[in-house]
């Protein structure tokens, strides 16, 4: 009897070890695939995002276009995104959004989601309550215009 509980303690010992080591390559996963821990972490991110930037680099700084929340942008959801509902104020739009907007063939743009448990650029389920939105236009390759929308 005493082999046999043994036994048992060890397979008990050995399955909260793999669960431990599972649990700790996943959050390196997600770490490695981009979002954020914590609300500071992402706004230091986008900081670090400039005009002109290499849309390749979005993906180091945490801003990952395969997690859930991220969208990316044809031209045409890109004008559906940014257009004003009156000329009037396309005509006050970012001069970055308008010349981005004039490059069709070039134009897009890069959507992220702020909240929802599992959903937006965050790792952590206590952020679900951040709303809004993070865009980022994207003419040729480079980043044209950032803006958070929403919130």
């Amino acid at each position: 009897m005493g082999t046999l509980k043994r036994s048992a303690i060890i397979a008990v010992i050995g399955a909260m070890l793999l669960g431990a080591a599972l649990f700790a390559w996943q959050r390196e996963q997600t770490a490695a695939r981009g979002g954020f821990a914590s609300l500071e972490a992402l706004r230091a991110a986008y900081a670090r995002v400039t005009p002109g930037m290499p849309v390749a680099r979005l993906t180091g700084l945490g801003f990952d276009r395969t997690r859930p929340g991220a969208e990316t942008l044809s031209y045409l959801g890109t004008i559906e995104f940014f257009m004003p509902r009156n000329s009037g104020d396309f005509d006050r739009l970012d001069p970055a959004i308008l010349s981005c907007l004039a490059a069709a063939d070039r134009c897009g743009a890069y959507v992220f989601r702020l909240g929802g448990a599992g959903a937006g650029v965050f790792d952590m389920a206590a952020h679900a309550a951040v709303s809004g939105r993070i865009v980022f236009l994207v003419k040729s390759g480079r980043v044209a215009y950032k803006e958070v929308v929403g919130g």
